[in-house]
């Protein structure tokens, strides 16, 4: 009985996040899917410009790993006001994070793209599209720890609803933003950004609504509180920074793949970007488990249950 109640407690944190994850996986799927139509070279560009993106989620989800454990760990403990300064600490690094990717995104685009192919026309469209799409990144901040918020407090179907949500309306932006329908000016790759951007904003705008009937139903408040003492600074530092390098070396490692393929020119880019979907779906899928650990191994070290802590994560390890 005890372990039925562990495995449906693990699911209902890992199904509503692999979901979200491949949720948000086909944000990217979506626009080269559509932009597909208008040429090797735009499907090139976006790839390319979403390979950038895609090294600014992963780092982003090493902070919300970070997250998610502290969280769990001052839920567990019913320590709201150390819940406040973990969330605050990590919603600011996030920012941090967003802003540098942001301001690079804007500022020198092609600079970036020009790293991974030397094909004018594929540099052309990725400048465009991550010029735009760049203004994703700090919504993109929000709803990450926002959505790690939830699932520590036991709400871990809202954020996908809310992927659900922005998934559409990603979807229906794109097919008017980028051909042009019912009276919307054909944008092409611009149209795909600015669609993607758009859904973002209103996904964070519909988490915080949601984070804060949560907060008010569950008798807590949320106030940001960025104080960190020395002995929590230490184990701030020593939650984020492993995860960190490790998830910033991988997603190098995969940008330079992508640069050769760049280099083998705007055929072999295009293939490579569709099959990354695929790719990207995957590791969406088995994300869930791994934050589900996390909260669950989480809670019970606040609890300081670390018998069943280990005991649990070995029951996970073996899923």
């Amino acid at each position: 009985m005890k372990q039925n109640r562990f495995y449906k407690n693990m699911w209902s944190i890992a199904l509503p996040v692999t979901l979200q994850s491949l949720l948000q996986s086909s944000f990217s799927m979506i626009d080269q899917v559509m932009i597909g139509q208008l040429g090797e070279a735009s499907i090139a560009g976006i790839g390319l410009g979403g390979k950038f993106a895609s090294m600014y989620s992963v780092v982003l989800g090493a902070i919300a790993a970070a997250a998610g454990i502290m969280i769990a760990q001052y839920v567990g403990q019913e320590n709201d006001r150390q819940l406040q300064k973990g969330f605050s600490v990590n919603l600011v690094a996030a920012l941090v994070l967003a802003a540098v990717f942001t301001m690079l995104g804007v500022c020198i685009p092609k600079n970036l793209l020009g790293l991974y192919t030397t094909d004018q026309a594929t540099i052309g469209c990725g400048a465009e599209y991550l010029r735009i799409y760049a203004a994703a990144f700090v919504p993109m901040a929000g709803i990450s720890l926002l959505s790690v918020l939830l699932r520590c407090l036991d709400a871990a179907v809202l954020p996908l609803v809310v992927s659900f949500a922005a998934v559409g309306c990603n979807t229906g932006l794109n097919y008017l933003l980028i051909f042009g329908k019912c009276g919307f000016p054909a944008m092409g790759v611009a149209g795909a950004a600015v669609a993607s951007v758009t859904s973002q904003v209103a996904a964070m705008l519909l988490m915080i609504v949601l984070t804060v009937r949560i907060m008010k139903k569950q008798g807590r408040s949320l106030h940001f509180d960025f104080v960190l003492d020395q002995a929590h600074r230490r184990q701030y530092a020593g939650i984020l920074l492993p995860i960190l390098v490790c998830e910033f070396l991988w997603s190098l490692g995969e940008n330079i793949y992508a640069g050769i393929y760049g280099h083998m020119g705007t055929d072999a880019c295009a293939a490579m970007t569709m099959t990354g979907c695929v790719q990207g779906l995957v590791i969406g899928a088995l994300s869930g488990v791994s934050q589900a650990a996390g909260i669950m191994i989480g809670k019970q070290l606040g609890n300081r249950d670390e018998a069943g802590a280990y005991r649990d994560a070995n029951v996970i390890k073996l899923t």
